[in-house]
């Protein structure tokens, strides 16, 4: 009777914090971060994951690249970054226009960041300041055209500014104006952002066509790797330089040969995607050359580089992975750019209808405008500001997530060590009952034994 209370009383703490723990078991969002620990789903089938939220991979996508956009109407090219910029507005913009939800963002907002940063002669890299990076130009530039607010700025005036940091010598374009000096020739990103510029206001006659492209062929084409290069000699470096001769006109047929096949070395054919670690931006980027080379046929397996793209989805936010093995959508809005310009190149934008699940809503974790902050944005509903008035989807969801997961998790925790710790105690306690009972029958074998001998 004693060693039954016992065992109740060792028990009972086990069973306390187990009922507190029923909540739990309805508790969808819970579940999705207990179940898929650090993989976070992403290598659970789709028949076991307990997602929270089930929309279409357009929907998810275009949550996560909404979830960007900061107060004042900029995006970060991370959520964790601190700071929004020209480089992550123009990625936000647009990967949404490839996908058709420009909806999602508040287009008046991004225009006026954008604008914070124009003095009205060029863009610079930080509102009120005199440094310039060429590619923040032209991706402010592009981003207005999508907009429909390029007219918003002095065309003449920013071509002017753009001719200034050429080089006479060479042609070519220095990448940076940092406190009153021009930098970086070496880097082909300027030339590539002058190029655009120039063919974007219909002024490409300003500059030696002939001359920029014998410079661009003598410092960037690399024979031995057969594509340009300027730094590490990546697909994406590469991607530069073709654009520009591209818009230039200096890419003949034996050229787009020698460097549609460098790149086809780096696919694998019976995936279809590269073979780098980080093979989403790299076998998007490839696509995307191999098209402007006008040698997307010698692709070896599109429909499998299209499966493994969409199959690097993050289930946990809906953002792009940069590679199977990442755990998270981190890398930011560039490779889901990427991936969206390569599904629009290859007309599959409706592969994004498809449905997808995501576990979260994915928000802004960065500090940028916080201190003026006191929305309230659990449930994803909301933009991160209430003077931002963000207009995202319409996400059904019937599940909480609720502030209560690491309470749960404690009691879960806490449930597991009472209850090793109640057996634990409960099996010292049968283990000592039987010896007790052991030594009770040796006794009665003694006491046996010591009769028949008395007989005798």
């Amino acid at each position: 009777m004693t060693g039954d209370i016992m065992r109740k009383i060792h028990l009972l703490p086990f069973f306390y914090i187990l009922l507190l723990s029923i909540p739990l078991i309805p508790n969808q969002a819970f579940l999705n971060s207990w179940i898929s620990c650090d993989c976070k789903g992403y290598y659970l089938d789709s028949t076991l994951r307990l997602s929270a939220y089930n929309l279409s991979r357009r929907e998810a996508l275009a949550r996560f690249i909404a979830a960007h956009q900061v107060e004042g109407g900029g995006f970060v090219e991370a959520l964790d970054i601190i700071e929004p910029d020209l480089l992550g507005t123009y990625h936000a913009i647009a990967s949404l226009n490839y996908i058709d939800k420009l909806d999602v963002i508040d287009r008046d907002a991004a225009i006026e960041f954008i604008m914070s940063h124009y003095n009205g002669s060029i863009f610079t890299m930080f509102p009120h300041t005199r440094n310039v990076w060429m590619i923040s130009v032209v991706d402010a530039l592009e981003a207005l055209s999508i907009l429909g607010a390029l007219d918003r700025v002095n065309s003449d005036a920013i071509v002017d500014w753009v001719m200034g940091m050429q080089d006479k010598e060479t042609g070519l374009f220095y990448s940076n104006y940092v406190d009153g000096e021009k930098q970086n020739l070496a880097l082909m990103d300027g030339t590539y952002a002058a190029v655009l510029i120039l063919k974007m206001f219909n002024r490409l006659d300003l500059i030696d066509r002939e001359k920029v492209i014998r410079s661009f062929y003598r410092y960037f084409f690399m024979h031995d790797v057969d594509r340009f290069v300027d730094i590490f000699g990546s697909p994406v470096e590469n991607w530069f330089g073709v654009v520009t001769m591209k818009v230039l006109g200096g890419l003949n047929g034996s050229i787009k040969d020698i460097i549609a096949k460098s790149l086809l070395r780096e696919i694998d054919p019976k995936t279809g995607m590269s073979t780098h670690s980080e093979n989403a931006e790299g076998t998007a980027v490839i696509i995307y050359t191999l098209y402007l080379l006008d040698r997307l046929d010698w692709f070896p397996n599109l429909d499998g580089a299209l499966d493994g793209l969409l199959s690097l989805q993050s289930h946990y936010d809906g953002g792009f992975r940069a590679a199977p093995d990442s755990t998270d959508s981190s890398a930011g809005l560039i490779v889901s750019w990427r991936v969206c310009q390569a599904l629009k190149i290859l007309n599959a934008t409706d592969r994004l209808d498809e449905p997808f699940q995501t576990e979260i809503i994915p928000t802004y974790t960065g500090s940028w405008g916080k201190e003026n902050n006191t929305s309230n944005n659990s449930d994803g509903d909301s933009s991160l500001n209430p003077s931002l008035p963000i207009s995202y989807p319409n996400f059904d969801s019937n599940n909480d997530n609720g502030d209560w997961t690491m309470l749960y998790l404690v009691l879960i925790l806490s449930s597991i060590i009472m209850g090793m710790v109640s057996i634990q105690r409960s099996i010292g306690f049968i283990s000592k009952k039987l010896r007790k009972k052991k030594k009770h029958r040796v006794s009665i074998y003694y006491v046996g034994v010591k009769k028949r001998k008395r007989r005798r």
